[in-house]
């Protein structure tokens, strides 16, 4: 990506929105057009473009993404919600293309294994492995020990920035409070009112 003379980069079409209320209501919004401008059309008077993630399936039969009641297109549209108890928790969401499930197994485990708070859970150095070539693109501050270790299971091992390795926010319930926590990796901020 290219900057504009503002600095801002151009590109990107995924757009993430997280917001709670004080009746407990909260939202977890993910979207994205895919390629670009998406479809190409736009809902009339509105301005809203319509994405094209229905291109990821194919008319070929002999394809696993044929066409066919009951399948489903690969696709990054996962925004995410967190219970306890069937209560709400939270809610939660990163966008980063394939890298999107496993980023959110890794800020769920921050929070529920290693009592992270929301802020550090989503900033906290994370990973990404392809299972193809067994690579671990790891980000800067994963420790050398567990580096180490990973060489030692036989994994590859790669650097990553941080911005190939997405970006999100959370959302979640305190007693009577929310606590909200947004990623450096991404654009996008934190506020309350």
């Amino acid at each position: 990506m290219e900057p504009m003379s503002s600095g801002i980069l151009r590109g990107g079409d995924t757009v993430y929105v997280v917001a709670a209320d004080r009746e407990g209501m909260a939202i977890s919004h993910i979207n994205s057009p895919y390629m670009g401008f998406g479809s190409g059309l736009v809902v009339p008077d509105t301005g809203i473009k319509l994405q094209n993630r229905g291109r990821l399936f194919s008319l070929d039969p002999e394809r696993p993404t044929c066409y066919a009641p009951g399948k489903r297109p690969f696709h990054t549209i996962i925004p995410g919600a967190l219970y306890r108890n069937g209560n709400l928790l939270g809610v939660f969401g990163v966008m980063g293309g394939d890298h999107q499930a496993q980023a959110h197994a890794q800020i769920v485990s921050n929070m529920v294994d290693y009592g992270m708070p929301p802020q550090e859970a989503v900033e906290h150095p994370c990973f990404h492995h392809d299972q193809a070539t067994n690579t671990v693109a790891l980000e800067n501050g994963v420790p050398a020990h567990v580096q180490g270790r990973l060489r030692r299971l036989g994994h590859r091992l790669v650097h990553e920035t941080a911005a190939g390795l997405g970006g999100g926010q959370i959302i979640v319930r305190l007693r009577e409070s929310w606590v909200a926590g947004s990623d450096h990796r991404k654009d996008g901020h934190t506020a309350a009112f």
